[in-house]
C-alpha cells in the first residue's frame, strides 16, 4: 500500500527483520517540563516548540528532542485511589517528515509514532486509545505493527461525533507475560528488561499537510484510557472525554460549569486539590513501585500539578526522587 512503503522510507528496518523509530535514545530523562495546561499563559510559560526538535539533513521533526517521552495514569477516578500512577504507564515517540516552513512552522503529511509498554499496576479492565484532535479520520490512511517482529495489526478507530481520528491501541497490552504478579512492571520481584517491554509503531499517512506543533499541543494529543466495562474515560487535565458521561456533580472535582452555565473545560480532571490523574513528561520517567505513594516518590511533583505546571517544572529530574519508591527502565 502507499502508506507501506511510506514506513520503510520512514522506519528502519533491522536485519531480523523488526523495525525501530529512528530517534536517538537518551539515557536519562531530558530536563524540559513536563506537560499540562495553564489557565493563565503568559509567554514564558511552556510551548511544545520547546521539546520539539528538527533534523535538517534527513527533513524529519522529532518530539521530544530525545529518547522517549512518558505518560503515566492513576486508573481510580474519581477517586485519587492509592495515588502511585503507575496504573498505567507508556513512553512514546513521534516523528514527523517535514519540509521547513518559515519561523519554525513545520508541516507534515506523514507520523510516525511509537508507543512503548513500561507498567501496568492497576486492577480495572482499561484499554488505551490515541485521539488526535488535529486530524480526521478521513484525512488519515493508518498502519500499526509490533515494533519487535514487524507483523501488522489490524487497525481499529473510534467512531465519534467530531470525526477525530482516534486510534485502539490495546495491541499493548494484549498477551503481556504472566508470573507470578498480578500486575506487570511495578514490582520488584517481578520487574520485566526493557528489551521484553511490548512496543507498537503507529504509522499515519495524511492527505493534506498539517501542523506539527498543533497536533502535539497538550490537548489535542490525546492518549487516554476507557475502562472496557463501564466506559470510564481518563484523560490529562482540561481534556473532555470523548464519550464517557463525566461526574459534573461530583464535589471532590473542580466544576466544569459556573453558576451561569459557562463551560469552564480546563478544568476537566482536576481533583478540587488540582490534583491529576494523567500526565504527559519529555523524558523517560521513573515509574513508582506498587503502592508506592508519587508525592513521596517525586516531591516536587504536588506543587507542579497544583499550580497548573508553573512551579517545580523539572520535578522529575531535580535529583531529589527517592529511588527506593522507583523503578527505571
Amino acid at each position: 500500500s502507499k502508506s507501506g512503503k511510506m514506513i520503510t522510507k520512514s522506519v528502519a528496518v533491522n536485519a531480523n527483520g523488526s523495525y525501530t523509530l529512528n530517534i536517538p535514545d537518551a539515557i536519562e530523562a531530558i530536563p524540559t517540563r513536563a506537560i499540562t495546561r495553564d489557565n493563565n499563559k503568559k509567554d514564558d510559560d511552556y510551548n511544545i516548540e520547546d521539546d520539539i526538535k528538527y533534523d535538517k539533513e534527513r527533513g524529519v521533526v522529532y518530539h521530544p528532542k530525545k529518547g522517549w517521552g512518558t505518560i503515566m495514569f492513576e486508573d481510580q477516578f474519581p477517586s485519587l485511589g492509592d495515588y502511585d500512577f503507575n496504573d498505567f504507564v507508556v513512553n512514546y515517540k513521534v516523528q514527523f517528515e517535514v519540509n521547513k516552513q518559515k519561523n519554525k512552522d513545520y508541516k507534515s503529511k506523514l507520523i510516525v509514532i511509537g508507543l512503548r509498554l513500561k507498567a501496568v499496576g492497576g486492577i480495572f479492565p482499561y484499554s488505551p486509545y490515541l485521539r488526535l484532535k488535529e486530524i480526521k479520520k478521513s484525512e488519515a490512511e493508518v498502519e500499526m505493527i509490533d515494533a519487535k517482529t514487524g507483523r501488522p495489526f489490524k487497525v481499529n478507530c473510534v467512531e465519534n461525533k467530531k470525526n477525530y481520528l482516534i486510534i485502539d491501541c490495546s495491541e499493548l497490552i494484549k498477551n503481556l507475560p504472566k508470573g507470578e504478579s498480578q500486575y506487570f512492571n511495578t514490582e520488584r520481584g517481578a520487574l520485566v528488561s526493557t528489551n521484553d517491554l511490548p512496543e507498537i509503531i503507529i504509522t499515519i499517512d495524511l492527505n493534506v499537510a498539517k501542523e506539527v506543533e498543533e497536533i502535539l499541543e497538550d490537548d489535542e494529543f490525546d492518549l487516554y484510557l476507557k475502562r472496557n466495562d463501564d466506559g470510564t474515560e481518563i484523560h490529562m487535565n482540561g481534556i473532555e472525554p470523548v464519550g464517557y458521561k463525566y461526574p459534573f456533580k461530583d464535589s471532590n472535582l473542580l466544576p466544569v460549569y459556573e453558576s451561569d452555565g459557562d463551560e469552564e473545560d480546563d478544568n476537566y480532571y482536576f481533583s478540587k486539590e488540582r490534583l491529576i490523574w494523567g500526565l504527559r513528561v519529555p523524558g523517560n520517567v521513573a515509574h513508582a513501585i506498587e503502592k508506592a505513594n508519587f508525592l513521596k516518590a517525586y516531591p516536587g511533583f504536588r506543587k507542579w500539578a497544583t499550580s497548573s505546571g508553573k512551579n517545580e517544572q523539572n520535578w522529575y529530574g531535580q535529583g531529589n526522587a527517592d529511588k527506593s519508591l522507583l523503578i527505571y527502565n
